[in-house]
């Protein structure tokens, strides 16, 4: 069904019960659920459809997650706005917000994910960064605990893109490789085993790797020459594969 009129939609991300979008022009705009800020307009009040968040005209980025929501605008600067248990937004406290609020001083942010409770992104050097909680090692900082403001994963500086899921994170480096790390309930990490993960773990040796993307409990991820793979959990057949078998290793989706 059509949302609206507007052909000037430029950039849309889904939450659990609400959707962020950015327009053309830069504006931010939200609508659904906000009991807890998520929506980032300075209330708590459902959205029934879009409505505009502040007078900003310079959004790039923006990723809704279960309870909050971070974006990038174009100076390269991180905010985020609504539930902040754990530090998930990065600006150094507990406190929820229900306005964008900026996290840190730092203008080289180019990407940002959002998971259940935990947000990583990539700088224009090629770093990665992580923040909230890390239960499972999904900030990938090698332990479980949790970080109110963004710490550096690693010393690597060739990160490509990264996606977070509830509890686990995946990432492709530019060079095509495939790493993953936190929760691996189901073989959602795609190693081949169950065994949770507190850092990068490369999946597999493959290295044309294009994107990936993370659901609750499973992953999928495109390769250059365009085939699909997925792999994890399997209920309601969420990997496409044409059963409801868990998979602990990329496993094709037929047809793709």
């Amino acid at each position: 069904t059509r949302i609206g009129t507007d052909s000037d939609w430029s950039y849309v991300s889904a939450g659990e019960l609400y959707s962020m979008a950015i327009k053309t022009n830069g504006t931010l705009w939200g609508w659904g659920n906000n009991n807890d800020a998520q929506l980032g307009d300075g209330t708590t009040a459902a959205r029934d459809a879009p409505t505009q968040i502040g007078t900003d005209t310079n959004w790039k980025i923006v990723e809704a997650g279960m309870t909050h929501t971070m974006a990038v605008k174009t100076d390269g600067t991180m905010w985020g706005w609504g539930f902040n248990g754990n530090g998930r937004l990065g600006d150094g406290t507990t406190q929820n917000r229900q306005r964008p609020t900026r996290a840190g001083v730092d203008s080289d942010w180019v990407m940002v994910a959002v998971g259940k409770w935990h947000t990583l992104g990539i700088k224009s050097n090629g770093t990665l960064w992580a923040w909230g909680h890390s239960g499972s090692g999904q900030l990938g900082d090698g332990t479980n605990q949790d970080r109110l403001k963004p710490v550096r994963i690693g010393t690597g500086s060739d990160w490509k893109m990264v996606a977070a899921g509830y509890e686990h994170t995946v990432a492709v480096k530019i060079d095509g490789t495939l790493w993953a790390w936190g929760n691996n309930g189901s073989g959602r990490l795609g190693d081949g085993t169950t065994q949770n993960r507190l850092q990068p773990t490369r999946v597999g040796s493959d290295s044309d790797w294009k994107t990936v993307t993370a659901g609750e409990s499973h992953t999928v991820a495109l390769k250059t020459n365009g085939s699909l793979y997925g792999w994890g959990f399997n209920g309601a057949g969420r990997l496409g594969d044409g059963g409801t078998q868990e998979r602990h290793v990329p496993t094709l989706i037929p047809g793709f």
